[in-house]
């Protein structure tokens, strides 16, 4: 467990605790479990201590020194860590949800089976890094130095690395790809045009278009043939390349059509997006702070939300003909209207770190307490009931309606799926 004294220390601020540290080199740190959310550390030396489990949610660590440090089994969601300096420090297993890691150096750290999804690590330099397994998706590594990274079956969908490919990361194997045929919706690639690219790679013409590629391989997962061509088949194009019969080929749709409409609010982060009961979709904006509305016809409203930086998280349409949302650093729940009229319901437990909310079987909506370690119900009239996990620091996060009428989810740190009924009834 954590040091009391050093936890009380750590409390009278950043400016008393690095100089204790000056005149207290010698003095092992140890902040092993300790309940650290929402502070403000910018700047503060917490270079080679113990931070196992340590919970750091939502706390400025702007300029920190986590040198050296062992933060294993922490959670560093949402944090600001820019210009951080983790270097050599040990993170496996540490919850890095949506971090800003912008320009922090991450050189040769631990990062093994760790959660830094749709973190922002532009610029970071993460040279010599172990991210094997790590749940990067989402991410953007735009810029990020990435020198002699291992990334073995670390998880990238929807990871953007900039110049260079999630596939090119991982693959070692080049095909040569050779255009047969281009049509006008898939730009990008003339006749006859050839270059080589990695197995497994989504050829350039998608990277700035929808149509996905499987190149062929065959049974022990390798490439058949050095040569694959795009020709048409029954009115679409194929993907195909000579073989024996235990290859298969891609398709690529020819109907399949990409809009994609740009958000009037700049770096808002969308997050979470459902069907309204008005027929238009509406998303939650975590960086905008904003709920926002889209028609099928791309015409887009923003509603702010009354407090500054609420952080809107999931967002679920309810049995009253409302939106429903959870706001992250606000510890609230809201309702929206579909005309705007927004309505908060403060939850109980302080600092419960709200993630996902879906409706009910039972005409209520139910919602993820990361911080508060619980399941919590809302009524359409306002009235919150908690419900605590048996499990300590489980780190929820996804919850869902089963087919049974029970609602089930997910614990990170607990390794479980957990069900509740709706009479509050937990079986992990």
């Amino acid at each position: 467990m954590a040091n009391d004294e050093q936890v009380r220390l750590l409390h009278e601020g950043v400016a008393v605790w690095n100089a204790w540290r000056q005149t207290h080199p010698e003095v092992a740190i140890d902040l092993t479990s300790a309940n650290l959310q929402e502070l403000d550390l910018s700047g503060i030396d917490l270079s080679n201590a113990n931070l196992n489990g340590v919970n750091l949610c939502l706390t400025n660590l702007r300029g920190v020194n986590f040198r050296g440090s062992r933060i294993n089994g922490a959670d560093l969601s949402f944090c600001d860590m820019r210009s951080a300096d983790v270097s050599g420090a040990a993170l496996q297993g540490t919850y890095l949800t949506a971090v800003d890691l912008r320009e922090a150096d991450l050189s040769h750290t631990l990062l093994g089976g760790s959660e830094p999804c749709d973190a922002k690590l532009m610029g970071a330099i993460l040279r010599g890094a172990d991210v094997r397994e790590a749940g990067l998706g989402g991410s953007d590594l735009r810029g990020a130095d990435l020198t002699e990274v291992n990334l073995d079956e670390a998880y990238t969908e929807g990871a953007i690395f900039g110049d260079i490919t999630q596939e090119e990361l991982h693959a070692e194997t080049h095909l040569h790809l050779k255009v047969k045929e281009t049509r006008d919706d898939l730009p990008g690639l003339s006749d006859g045009e050839e270059m080589d690219t990695p197995m497994g790679e989504v050829i350039p013409f998608t990277r700035h278009s929808p149509f996905p590629l499987e190149l062929m391989a065959d049974e022990a997962g390798q490439a058949v043939s050095p040569v694959v061509t795009i020709q048409r088949a029954e009115g679409r194009p194929q993907i195909s390349q000579p073989g024996p019969e235990s290859t298969h080929s891609g398709i690529i749709h020819a109907s399949v059509r990409i809009t994609e409409y740009p958000l009037p609010t700049s770096l808002c982060r969308p997050l979470q997006i459902i069907a309204g009961p008005d027929g238009s979709l509406w998303f939650t904006e975590y960086n905008g702070n904003q709920i926002g509305r889209i028609t099928t016809h791309g015409k887009i409203t923003e509603y702010p939300l009354p407090r500054f930086q609420s952080r809107p998280y999931g967002i679920a349409a309810g049995p009253d003909g409302n939106l429903w949302f959870t706001k992250a650093n606000d510890n609230q729940i809201g309702c929206i209207t579909t005309s705007g009229r927004i309505i908060d319901y403060p939850i109980p437990t302080p600092r419960s770190h709200l993630m996902e909310i879906v409706a009910g079987p039972d005409g209520n909506l139910w919602f993820i307490e990361n911080g508060g370690n619980q399941i919590g119900r809302i009524t359409t009239d306002g009235k919150i009931t908690e419900y605590p996990l048996p499990t300590p620091q489980s780190r929820l996060y996804g919850i869902t309606v089963g087919p049974d009428g029970n609602l089930w989810f997910t614990e990170r740190g607990g390794n479980q799926i957990g069900r509740i009924t709706t009479a509050g009834r937990i079986t992990e």
